[in-house]
């Protein structure tokens, strides 16, 4: 498994040099943090290592838009851990099974449909070259743009709902309040096959991005695993379903 002191090393380098595309692998979890039109994309790296930290003084003090502080922003995460998954073979062959990463200030499981998963990870990133939003971030050579620009995030997800295109029934956005903090958590969906005897839907909550004194953190959830099946919320494990290495 990656290292996650390598990745947030990574992550540093790309928001100072803003000269270089954003490197965006299956599972990393990318940041949008919004203000005065200008989004700025940290890449966290694999939402399921250990947490860290990431200084975003320097970042955000060159740029204009930002007014030097964090204040009243708006914070998205997103992230795809696996665009080709397939199920186990039913009898009749393998289906697709969509899951996604993303933020939220509310607990999202009850929610949560196998439809909105599908539709989420559909946009946002997909297993061949297409015009998902992922694909299209991968290609831009710094990170930070205008939120006029046709492939950033408020263009192609935000849409005034923060709903990932309008495909989940909820925002996945929280604000940075006057005091520079914000705390909102990150979860992990995979959608369930219930129906055909496989696995049911999962929401599983990876951790929390903590917002203060300019520093982002990545607080990893202990490990409390959340089973969805036919509508119903129920204790599934305590153990954090397995990731790949």
């Amino acid at each position: 498994m990656r290292k996650l002191a390598l990745l947030l090393g990574l992550a540093a380098a790309a928001i100072a040099g803003g000269a270089q595309a954003i490197p965006i692998a299956n599972g990393d979890l990318v940041v949008v943090i919004q203000k005065g039109g200008t989004e700025l994309y940290v890449n966290l790296g694999d939402a399921a290592v250990t947490g860290g930290s990431i200084d975003l003084t320097a970042a955000i003090a060159g740029i204009a838009a930002f007014g030097g502080d964090l204040t009243g922003a708006k914070v998205v995460a997103l992230a795809v851990d696996e665009p080709g998954r397939l199920t186990p073979d039913f009898g009749f062959g393998q289906l697709p099974q969509e899951n996604i990463v993303f933020s939220s200030l509310g607990d999202p499981a009850a929610l949560l449909t196998d439809l909105a998963i599908e539709g989420a990870m559909n946009i946002i990133d997909t297993a061949a070259s297409s015009a998902a939003w992922f694909w299209q971030i991968r290609q831009v050579a710094a990170n930070t743009i205008s939120t006029a620009m046709a492939f950033s995030y408020q263009a192609s997800l935000g849409l005034g709902t923060d709903a990932v295109a309008n495909n989940l029934p909820f925002s996945i956005a929280g604000v940075i309040a006057g005091n520079g903090t914000l705390e909102i958590d990150v979860y992990s969906a995979v959608r369930g096959y219930e129906d055909f005897g496989g696995p049911g839907r999962t929401v599983d909550q990876l951790g929390t991005l903590v917002f203060a004194g300019g520093q982002l953190s990545y607080v990893p959830e202990p490990g409390t695993l959340f089973l969805v099946a036919t509508g119903l919320l129920g204790l599934a494990s305590l153990e954090r379903r397995s990731r790949r290495a």
